[in-house]
């Protein structure tokens, strides 16, 4: 296991965490009676850092398999492979749901807040079927 492994564990950790964060920010808000922008900020700082998160995950990944030191992490020939498989869906369903988490924290009109929360948790949801040993099964059977 070499540092590049290491590094893209602790990231996908931390993606991970960054997205159980951020589906229940809304439920700890509504049981602790906290305001509503203060909430919304503390979503939108959590959805820049997991739109980061996921970006770095991609890039330490392209470095991993590059093993040409920092220089490997900006190879597009490596970059292009990757985001043809598994990983470069997750890491577009990462960035889809957090652009739909920023919509949730930005936007004050709940119905539009409803749909985008709910759009952010489907891709979330989606994006870590596709990791993992289920990356190759059907649609139907990464469901069961």
């Amino acid at each position: 296991m070499n540092l590049w492994t290491v590094a893209s564990i602790v990231m996908l950790a931390i993606i991970f965490w960054l997205n159980a964060t951020i589906i229940a920010t809304p439920y700890i808000a509504k049981l602790s009676g906290q305001a509503t922008p203060l909430m919304n900020k503390k979503a939108g700082v959590i959805t820049i850092l997991l739109l980061s998160a996921s970006l770095m995950y991609f890039m330490l990944i392209v470095g991993d398999l590059a093993d040409a030191g920092l220089s490997g992490m900006f190879d597009p020939m490596y970059m292009e492979f990757i985001q043809t498989g598994p990983i470069g869906q997750f890491v577009l369903l990462q960035i889809g749901a957090a652009v739909l988490w920023l919509v949730v924290a930005v936007v004050g009109l709940p119905p539009i807040r409803v749909l985008a929360y709910m759009g952010a948790a489907a891709l979330m949801s989606w994006s870590f079927l596709g990791m993992g040993h289920s990356a190759d099964a059907a649609w139907w059977a990464k469901l069961a």
